[in-house]
């Protein structure tokens, strides 16, 4: 069992400075449960090299990108991890079954299962940082396409190199949009130990 983080998902609902109520809190419990019980939680990650050419380009393996945000995260790191996770199709196929009858729960659905592939990314984060320290090696915090500068177009990079659609049943859309919808793909950018960057 995937067990998220409730305060992610009362801040996803809206719930911010307002206490959830009982009724809203039995339909989270409920759709936590019920997306445990038909996820099919999947990953693949593969280590490469890394180098930095001055000032926002990375080089990961024979991957180049022109990416400031990448750049600063990386910067002193000689290694990089590329992941990408997922917690299933039958997710999708729930929602919508669900947006046909009962709006309300579809919304806490979409916010649990949004929890639920982060705490399931942070597991698999967890296993990659316990594989670093092994080698002498240190993690920065995961950094994914789409936040800050980092293209989007880096899926299509994700999907060649990590055979995402083989390994995790995750396509593309022509818009570059994950299939399963909580899916994931991150660079995790790794330094040695003594570098103490």
């Amino acid at each position: 069992m995937i067990k998220p983080d409730y305060k992610e998902i009362h801040r996803l609902l809206g719930y911010k400075k307002i206490l959830v109520d009982g009724s809203i809190a039995s339909i989270i419990d409920e759709c936590v449960k019920e997306i445990n019980g038909i996820v099919t939680p999947r990953y693949t990650y593969s280590y490469f090299t890394l180098k930095h050419i001055p000032p926002d380009t990375c080089i990961v393996g024979d991957l180049c990108i022109k990416s400031k945000s990448l750049y600063a995260n990386s910067n002193g790191c000689e290694k990089m991890c590329m992941l990408a996770a997922t917690i299933g199709i039958e997710f999708d196929r729930l929602i919508r079954r669900t947006e046909l009858n009962n709006i309300l729960k579809a919304a806490v659905l979409q916010a649990c299962g949004a929890a639920i592939i982060e705490a399931y990314v942070n597991e698999i984060n967890k296993k990659i940082v316990e594989e670093a320290k092994e080698k002498g090696f240190l993690c920065r915090v995961r950094f994914s396409p789409g936040y800050g500068d980092l293209p989007l177009s880096l899926q299509s990079n994700f999907e060649d190199i990590l055979k995402m659609q083989r390994k995790c049943g995750i396509s593309l859309t022509d818009t570059l949009l994950m299939i399963p919808t909580k899916s994931v793909t991150a660079f995790i950018a790794m330094y040695k130990k003594e570098d103490n960057k």
